[in-house]
């Protein structure tokens, strides 16, 4: 009776003892589905949110690099610009100093043009200038050999016939003087004279050339 009583007592402890560890089986095999799921659901959650992450850093870094580039393209465009203004600025004052040295090498030109025409004008005026004094002076000398020739040739015309009518005259008187018995007066007298109208005529002529 005792003996099955403790036999009752182990089994019935064996199956409480199988039936708490079944349970506890069951619960740890619980607990472990639900920190599975758990687990699981933390992954799930990770890995949405890494991605959510990964999409959102995905998102900036397009969002900074469409920035980056915005301003890359801004920057290369504010520069040739400044690169264009400069080159048409440069283009600019190369015209302007080519066009003040055209401009300067105009009135370098002109001005020597203008010096030689005035050097040229001055000198063909003093040629016409001395021109007209050289002819004007050979045509004084002209007209004043002329006019001493004329004077020489009237004052000889005048000694000629001085001495035509001294000679006259002195026919006149020697025939006198031999109707009155006189002799002839000698003929030196007629040359002193002539001699004295030839010096004068040469001392005209002389002065005329003076």
């Amino acid at each position: 009776m005792a003996e099955r009583e403790v036999q009752e007592i182990k089994r019935t402890a064996k199956r409480e003892a199988e039936e708490m560890r079944a349970e506890a089986m069951r619960d740890l095999e619980q607990e472990i589905k639900e920190r599975k799921a758990y687990l699981d659901e933390l992954r799930e959650r990770a890995d949405k949110e890494h991605t959510e992450l990964e999409q959102s850093l995905s998102a900036k870094r397009e969002q900074a690099e469409k920035e980056l580039a915005d301003r890359h393209d801004k920057a290369v465009k504010q520069t040739q610009e400044l690169v264009a203004k400069a080159e048409a600025r440069r283009a600019e004052a190369n015209a302007q100093a080519k066009a003040a040295e055209e401009r300067a090498e105009k009135v370098a030109r002109e001005a020597d043009e203008q010096a030689k025409a005035l050097v040229a004008n001055a000198k063909q005026n003093a040629e016409q200038v001395v021109s007209n004094a050289k002819a004007k002076a050979e045509s004084t000398v002209s007209e004043a050999k002329d006019e001493a020739n004329k004077i020489k040739t009237e004052a000889q015309q005048e000694a000629a016939e001085w001495q035509r009518q001294a000679e006259s005259a002195k026919t006149t008187l020697n025939q006198l003087k031999n109707m009155l018995g006189f002799e002839a007066a000698p003929a030196v007298e007629a040359k002193k004279d002539d001699d004295v109208v030839d010096a004068e005529v040469v001392e005209d002529d002389e002065s005329v050339k003076n």
